[in-house]
């Protein structure tokens, strides 16, 4: 299940690549479902997102993929937690 966080404009994006796949089940979720979830998991692999934060604060260990982004400001504040970066300068 790829689980997604976002507004009503990006649901429908979403919507039409999991028609067009067919093998990607999407769930959107409220804030406090996505919560639990990420408490409740032993990991989470995301982009520089809600998600990496919250599992921060729930000490989660997670695993970041960043594109051109200062890591010091926005990366990951859990020792236990991976940063993939790629920057495009």
């Amino acid at each position: 299940i790829l689980i997604l966080w976002g507004n009503e404009k990006e649901r429908k994006i979403a919507q039409i690549l999991s028609e067009k796949t067919g093998s990607i089940k999407t769930e959107f979720l409220k804030f406090n479902e996505l919560f639990k979830i990420i408490e409740f998991s032993k990991f989470i692999i995301t982009s520089d997102t809600l998600s990496l934060h919250i599992a921060d604060v729930v000490k989660k260990k997670s695993i970041g993929i960043f594109g051109p982004t200062n890591l010091d400001r926005n990366g990951s504040l859990n020792r236990s937690s991976i940063s993939i970066y790629k920057n495009f300068h």
